[in-house]
């Protein structure tokens, strides 16, 4: 017997699935199996030079892999308009960065974890600078295929789905409430409006992993994606299943950090707020960013 939640997710799946059919829509979703709602993948619209990406005001369009060895996103300029988001991190793309390093192919693809490469710096800086104008929705994705290619004159399959589906992934935070009374409408409006989580779960699962910021004088609290007006009084709250190297960043620039499970921190102006962690020096969870009190963001 399926579990509210896998029911919930299987809603969700068929929903979108007749819907993008129904429109001609459908092209690549996939979801990950969990106890809990965890990644949302959904391909998108290659653009590699100058542009605006028209679409329904309803719908959702990410950037797929700008990093992609091969063939790369060409525009840092970022003068691509229109979209909702962007892939910070895809695991088979970081897979094949890292393996470049490794002593052969064959052991990067027998150890894909240990060869990983850590998010571009340069598409993590674009995602900060662009936050000052509006939200930019940042998703953990797989872009796993399960092929089967060559590796130096044996046929292997990169990668099965077991591994490349249980990688770099994206927790949607949703009120469990509203998600049971409308599960598809609340599981997107989460991921168009920020409330994502991306974490490298081959270091640990980011289960118990929690994030909010906080107004003390009025008792309120926001979610990652959030936008607030001001932002004095404001406190970031952060809790980890284990201990690890926190560090909360304003406008890419880091603003505190601690190696703990508990950090709390007063926010001290304007800006983009994001918080990411480390597990033994190595990058385990990005969080997607507040926006607080940014000159010229306007809330959806």
């Amino acid at each position: 017997m399926l579990s509210p939640v896998k029911k919930s997710l299987l809603n969700i799946k068929n929903g979108l699935l007749k819907q993008a059919r129904s429109k001609g829509l459908l092209q690549t979703t996939t979801f990950l199996r969990s106890d809990t709602i965890k990644a949302f993948v959904m391909r998108t619209v290659h653009l590699r030079s100058s542009s605006t990406l028209f679409m329904n005001p309803s719908g959702m369009s990410f950037l797929a892999h700008p990093d992609e060895p091969g063939h790369p996103w060409v525009d840092w300029s970022w003068s691509v308009t229109g979209f909702t988001g962007l892939e910070i991190w895809t695991y088979k793309v970081a897979w094949k960065r890292g393996s470049v390093q490794s002593p052969s192919i064959t052991y990067a693809w027998r150890n894909p974890d240990s060869v990983l490469a850590d998010p571009n710096e340069c598409e993590i800086s674009a995602w900060d600078k662009m936050g000052r104008h509006r939200r930019i929705v940042g998703l953990g994705c797989t872009d796993n295929h399960n092929y089967v290619s060559s590796i130096e004159g044996v046929e292997r399959t990169v990668f099965s789905w077991n591994v490349g589906l249980t990688g770099i992934v994206s927790y949607v935070l949703v009120e469990p409430d509203e998600f049971d009374r409308d599960p598809v409408r609340v599981f997107l409006d989460s991921i168009k409006k920020g409330r994502v989580i991306i974490a490298h779960e081959c270091l640990s699962l980011a289960k118990g992993f929690s994030i909010k910021a906080k107004n003390r004088k009025i008792e309120e609290s926001y979610w990652p994606g959030d936008n607030l007006e001001n932002w004095r009084g404001i406190f970031i709250e952060i809790f980890s299943p284990k201990v690890a190297a926190i560090s909360v960043l304003k406008d890419g620039s880091v603003f505190h950090e601690k190696k703990a499970q508990h950090c709390e921190v007063q926010v001290d102006g304007p800006g983009v707020w994001r918080v990411e962690a480390r597990l033994d020096g190595r990058p385990w969870i990005y969080t997607n960013p507040f926006y607080i009190g940014v000159w010229g963001y306007k809330e959806d």
